[in-house]
Order: C-alpha cells, then sequence, then structure tokens
C-alpha cells in the first residue's frame, strides 16, 4: 500500500507560486524545492520539468464563478447602486491584487511559449481584462435599461471604473509608500465621481 504523501500537490503549487512571484522565472529548481521542504526529484515526480511547475503554479485564480462577479449580470435592486458598486469595486480590488503580479510574472518569463500564455491567461478565447470591462459594460447597460442611470457608453464607464481600480492596485504594490489612502477611500471617490455624471436628476420636490 502506497504511503500517503506528505504535502499535497495544492501546498506544494502555492510554494512555487510564491517562489516564482518573489524570485522570478529564473528561480533554479533546486530553490523551488528548497522553500518547499521537498527533493528536487519530488517537485519533478509530480510535476514534470519546470516550465510545466510555472504553467501549473501560476494560472490566474478563477473569481468569475464567486458570487459578486456573477451578480454583475442581475444586480440585486434593494442595494443601492452607490454601496453595491464600493462593495464589487473592492472585491476586484482584491482579485486584481493576486491577477497582476502573476500577469507580470507570466511575460516576464522568456522561456514560456504563446501556448502556455493562452493556458495561464485566457477563459473563453478572451483575455481576463476584456472580460472585466465587458462585464462591468454589461452592468452599467442593465441599469440604464433599468432607468436607475443615464443613458451614456456603458464600455466608457467601465473602463473609467475598472482603470481606476487597476491603477490603484498597481500603486498599492509597486509604491505601497505612495498610497496615502485606503481602498475604500479610493472607491468612495471613484463612485462619487461616476454617479456625478450619470446619477438621474432628482425630481422636484
Amino acid at each position: 500500500m502506497a504511503r500517503p504523501r506528505k504535502i499535497n500537490d495544492d501546498t506544494l503549487l502555492e510554494s512555487l507560486r510564491e517562489t516564482f512571484l518573489e524570485v522570478g522565472p529564473a528561480v533554479t529548481t533546486r530553490e523551488l524545492a528548497e522553500r518547499a521542504g521537498v527533493s528536487e526529484g519530488t517537485l519533478f515526480k509530480r510535476f514534470g520539468d519546470k516550465r510545466k511547475m510555472f504553467v501549473q503554479a501560476l494560472r490566474l485564480p478563477d473569481f468569475h464563478e464567486e458570487q459578486w462577479y456573477r451578480s454583475l449580470a442581475n444586480r440585486e435592486k434593494t442595494v443601492p447602486l452607490r454601496d453595491y458598486l464600493i462593495d464589487v469595486g473592492l472585491r476586484l480590488h482584491g482579485a486584481l491584487s493576486i491577477s497582476v503580479p502573476i500577469i507580470q510574472t507570466v511575460f516576464s518569463n522568456q522561456f514560456i511559449n504563446p501556448q502556455d500564455i493562452r493556458t495561464l491567461l485566457r477563459r473563453n478565447k478572451e483575455t481576463p481584462p476584456l472580460q472585466i470591462l465587458d462585464t462591468f459594460a454589461a452592468l452599467f447597460e442593465n441599469e440604464m435599461a433599468a432607468g436607475e442611470i443615464r443613458t451614456s457608453r456603458p464600455l466608457d464607464l467601465a473602463r473609467f471604473f475598472v482603470g481606476a481600480i487597476h491603477s490603484d492596485v498597481h500603486l498599492r504594490l509597486y509604491f505601497p509608500q505612495d498610497a496615502t489612502f485606503t481602498p475604500e477611500e479610493m472607491l468612495e471617490e471613484v463612485v462619487e465621481t461616476l454617479l456625478g455624471f450619470i446619477a438621474l436628476p432628482k425630481e422636484p420636490t
């Protein structure tokens, strides 16, 4: 009877991911093994060569099936739009804080081939940034159709909203000392600005 594995594949992949992100694609398999607490032979047996380790460890986390993301297609109208946008904005901020370093590490690996990049980054034949923009554009389009906001260009609204979040993620990842405000404070200002353009005029009392 085979002995149970002391460290499962998910734990090893998490260690590999952390090391690739910290050290970069040039890290040796010896260092990968040492940091994971296993032998190089164990890594090769479990995952194959270093390229395969890289591809398996750095797959983007799939937040597209999470409830907050799925809710974008049919927002619950009992929640005010302002509060809803701040909530999903914070969740997107968290997801991008994980995804952005992975994407940049993937593209910094000169030995990875185009097929590997598609495997790591693409879903449904559309790149993640376009998927996110299209999903938020659909949200704003639905709000217009429901008479909740002014008629405008939904994709432009999505670019403004998602772009502000993406910019803040980069600031916190690479220049954290300059982030003098919290993500919540940033999103409150972004949403207030956005709604200032698209909110329906108040009816006279």
